[in-house]
């Protein structure tokens, strides 16, 4: 297939303007405490690849909760890398949280049993392993009050918490 560029007519699409500058009072809104940027975790991919190669066979559960839907699933240490486990794969859609928490504990017995680490990813403000917000799950957070909303009371085989993506691989650590 050969690829042309694509070639445009119109010059007023915005695409094609000049970036405009940006007002200093507009930027000295953006400030970290206006973000809510702060340090949650160091993570370093040379410790992961040296910590995958001695855990061979080692399971891990990785959790997310999303605004819709929650997902789990059970990994396993191969080769260098974590592979899913055939037919582990576990979703619960619902908007808001709604009937989340007996799913979660659900998993949480389950991990439990089988002593299986779980490194969990979710919507919202974590503070440790505490929910602090989560505008996107607001059933589940009143219903999390359970818990103190630690998910480390829910689940006791919890190896870390945050609202990364490398939360599935953390649980390893």
């Amino acid at each position: 297939m050969i690829e042309r560029p694509i070639e445009c007519r119109d010059k007023k699409l915005l695409l094609l303007r000049p970036i405009p500058e940006t007002p200093t009072k507009q930027l000295s809104a953006f400030t970290l405490d206006s973000l809510r940027a702060k340090p949650v975790m160091n993570f370093s991919l040379q410790e992961l690849k040296a910590k995958m190669k001695t855990i061979e066979g080692t399971q891990v559960m990785g959790v997310d909760i999303g605004g819709s839907k929650v997902t789990a699933a059970t990994f396993v240490a191969r080769n260098g890398s974590l592979q899913k486990e055939p037919d582990s794969l576990k979703i619960l859609v619902k908007k808001g949280g709604e009937d989340c928490l007996p799913f979660l504990e659900n998993l949480a017995q389950e991990s439990s049993a089988e002593s299986i680490p779980i490194g969990l990813s979710t919507t919202g403000i974590v503070e440790g392993t505490r929910l602090t917000k989560a505008s996107r799950i607001p059933i589940l957070f009143e219903q999390l009050h359970k818990y103190e909303r630690d998910f480390a009371k829910l689940f006791p085989t919890l190896s870390a918490v945050t609202n990364d993506a490398v939360a599935g691989v953390m649980g390893v650590f």
